[in-house]
């Protein structure tokens, strides 16, 4: 039982929160020293929520722009908005040679707090359009993506080939609007899963293959609506039927089944309550073989830089960014092992006297406006409650290219088989938010090979709706085999064991501890 130490209020939002003895053991155990004194690390001042959206501000993942590089004058594709005062490079030059981010260095301004003088590097540095790692080819419309080929529109990713609209699609083939998925192929609105061949909607899967609108499914096969099994083969709303009767079934179900109603099916289900896989001594949710973990989410394999941007191989450098291979580094400028040691303690205490000191950079700071950023995914805020809570916003919006026509989604022609092939002419009015996107010849492909529909929103519209589908990182207090009433189901035994969960108290799901759900399901 971990013993509160101390209960604070965020300065942010007012919410309580508690600062534990083990919490101020991790911060004295990572506190830096310099010149033998050691700078502890205080409590935290806003709570983990704040903290977590503050960090995400700093982030764009996938909200691209048309922009004119400014070293080579070509239309590139930038991260950053044309609104924005920033030189912007190609990768190639950026990289290159010939540019050399320590001739951006600043002197040291002992009048100006240490995250003002911050913003001012930040805003005289040359920023890269994309963020493109190692050999990637034909991936134009991307960013943050390590070595993939043939993607378009996919972010956060390694190792992907011909995928489209998804996001954290690491080492998989032929996925489109796919979410968090890995070592997948073939794979058609799916979130959360690994090792899945030709799967088609849904989430929390792993080694399933040639199925259709599952859920929290393991190493099954030709199953059609179903959810909570293991090791099924030739499964309908969870029950077993033989080879011929399954494909002749299946085929009147695909006419009157769709994602929206496994949505509604799906709300009553039986849940885990955590997903943590071969992991010791972890809290919070999908986590696997780690650890000593705690409030942290989507976590693998975890068990001297200090308020700095993009540095890479760096090390003893302090308000830097993006610089490769350096030490001793103050504000981009070179100092000698002795000077920097020297310096670093003074501009601590300033830092301490400005209560900037071990404080996250301030959401200001940010390159991007809140509503381009992840923070937007996780925090959704309207243009009011950015404003009012003090981060950048911005109206602007990109002009959209010239097409034949736009045509409202509901008049496109719901089998595949119906649609034109000029259609990649068009654009197509999203039936949510209005705005029109377009298909790409890729994708039409994909659509016919495997016989789905034509989308009907705007790709943001697909990525915040399987963004959804994902839990909140938030942890809520609740019992075991309890429904949203408070009630034990028919069925389960009663269990009283307190748990805490990622889905809140309002939800309709029937959560139960790992030992019930285990009992029940296997």
């Amino acid at each position: 039982m971990k013993k509160t130490i101390e209960n604070k209020n965020c300065k942010k939002c007012s919410i309580n929160f508690e600062i534990t003895g083990e919490d101020l053991e991790f911060y004295k155990k990572v506190s830096p020293k310099f010149d033998w004194k050691v700078y502890e690390i205080p409590a935290p001042t806003l709570c983990s929520d704040c903290r977590q959206q503050r960090r995400l501000v700093f982030r764009n993942d996938r909200t691209l722009y048309n922009w004119i590089s400014d070293n080579s004058w070509k239309r590139i594709i930038s991260m950053f908005s044309p609104d924005k005062n920033y030189t912007i490079y190609e990768p190639e030059y950026w990289l290159s040679d010939e540019n050399d981010f320590l001739t951006f260095w600043q002197n040291i301004e002992n009048k100006n707090s240490f995250f003002i003088q911050f913003k001012k590097l930040n805003n005289n540095i040359p920023k890269r359009n994309i963020i493109i790692w190692w050999w990637s080819e034909n991936c134009e419309y991307v960013n943050w993506v390590w070595s993939s080929k043939d993607c378009y529109l996919i972010f956060n990713t390694w190792l992907a080939e011909k995928c489209y609209y998804s996001n954290n699609v690491n080492n998989s083939i032929y996925c489109v609007d796919c979410s968090f998925t890995q070592k997948s192929q073939n794979c058609f609105y799916c979130i959360d899963c690994q090792k899945c061949f030709d799967v088609f909607y849904w989430q929390n899967l792993e080694n399933c293959s040639e199925s259709f609108y599952l859920k929290n499914c393991i190493s099954c096969q030709n199953c059609f609506w179903c959810f909570n099994l293991s090791n099924k083969k030739y499964f309908i709303f969870n029950e077993e039927y033989s080879k011929e009767e399954y494909f002749n079934k299946i085929k009147e179900l695909f006419k009157i089944y769709s994602l929206e109603k496994y949505n509604d099916f799906s709300k009553n289900m039986v849940v885990k309550s955590n997903i943590i896989e071969r992991s010791e001594n972890v809290l919070w949710d999908k986590i696997k073989d780690s650890k000593n973990v705690k409030f942290s989410f989507e976590i693998n394999d975890c068990e001297n830089i200090f308020y700095s941007v993009s540095c890479k191989m760096c090390k003893n450098c302090f308000l830097c960014e993006w610089l490769q291979n350096k030490q001793y580094c103050i504000l981009n400028k070179q100092y000698t092992k002795e000077e920097y040691n020297k310096l670093i303690p003074k501009i601590i205490e300033k830092m301490k006297v400005d209560w900037e000191w071990w404080e996250f950079f301030s959401a200001n700071l940010s390159p991007f406006w809140y509503n381009e950023t992840v923070a937007q995914e996780y925090f959704p805020l309207n243009k009011e409650e950015i404003l009012k809570q003090n981060f950048n916003y911005s109206d602007y919006e990109p002009p959209f290219p010239k097409v034949e026509k736009i045509i409202p989604a509901e008049k496109l022609p719901k089998n595949i088989v119906d649609i034109p092939e000029d259609i990649l002419n068009w654009a197509i009015e999203c039936e949510v938010s209005k705005k029109p996107f377009k298909i790409i010849s890729q994708e039409l492909e994909f659509y016919r090979k495997h016989n789905l529909p034509i989308p009907r929103k705007h790709p943001d519209i697909r990525h915040l709706e399987r963004m959804r589908q994902r839990n909140p990182r938030k942890l809520f207090d609740r019992k075991c085999t309890r429904n949203v009433s408070g009630e034990v189901p028919l069925g389960y035994d009663e269990c009283w064991k307190n748990i805490k969960i990622t889905y809140s108290s309002d939800r309709e799901e029937i959560v139960i501890c790992e030992d019930c759900y285990n009992k029940k399901i296997y």
